[in-house]
């Protein structure tokens, strides 16, 4: 074959073609899947039992594209948290328009909704990783209590102000009222017995038991 013959089967060969970015779909998927594996494998083995190793393993990617998208281990955690509870409240946002209009009655039923998502096996898991030792503890602890603990105390608020205008006295302080509330349900958590989880019956009667004390104060001691 002369030079012009194999130039000419040069050119009939297709071309390869050249990489570019991702479509937004594969993108999102790509991201889907990292995000997927990393909640799993922090819930089930902590963060210091993690590795980026074995995430971008489970997720099926290379590393080097785990890393251009979170830049170390203790981000990619900040954004499993992040993810967690913007689920979390999303869903009991959706709960919102089915719970009493009764400002007592409502927040009864939101206590046992708190109970019952803190005694889920993925909340529980999250907890470990904000108490435990290991490097950045301190930072996943700290987004858990702004972003979880606050939130709720601010929902509880929201839902005072806006549910409390058919009482004859003015809620003063709902801030206070709502701390005063996610408290009580938080210690009565912790001073369960290690590893034990609130039945429902349990967490029902702690539910109608710490509105109404707030709620009617002296009068129900």
């Amino acid at each position: 074959m002369n030079a012009v013959s194999r130039e000419r089967s040069a050119e009939q060969r297709p071309r390869p073609r050249k990489r570019g970015r991702p479509t937004a779909a594969v993108a999102a998927a790509i991201s889907q899947a990292i995000l997927s594996a990393a909640t799993r494998l922090f819930l089930a083995q902590g963060y210091e039992g993690t590795t980026m190793e074995a995430i971008a393993a489970a997720a099926g990617v290379p590393k080097s594209t785990l890393y251009k998208r979170h830049g170390d281990k203790m981000a990619l955690l900040r954004t499993v948290v992040q993810g967690r509870l913007a689920a979390w409240s999303a869903i009991a946002s959706q709960a919102r328009p089915a719970l009493p209009t009764n400002l007592e009655q409502r927040l009864q039923r939101r206590v046992e909704i708190v109970l019952a998502w803190a005694a889920s096996e993925e909340v529980q898991a999250l907890g470990r990783l904000a108490t435990g030792h290991g490097r950045g503890a301190r930072d996943i602890a700290r987004l858990v209590h702004e972003a979880g603990y606050q939130r709720m105390i601010s929902n509880l608020e929201e839902e005072i102000i806006q549910f409390s205008g058919s009482d004859p006295a003015p809620v003063r302080d709902p801030k206070s009222i709502a701390s005063a509330l996610m408290a009580l349900i938080a210690g009565w958590l912790v001073t369960m017995r290690p590893g034990a989880i609130p039945t429902r019956e349990e967490a029902t009667a702690m539910a109608r038991r710490s509105v109404e004390l707030l709620y009617h104060g002296r009068q129900r001691w």
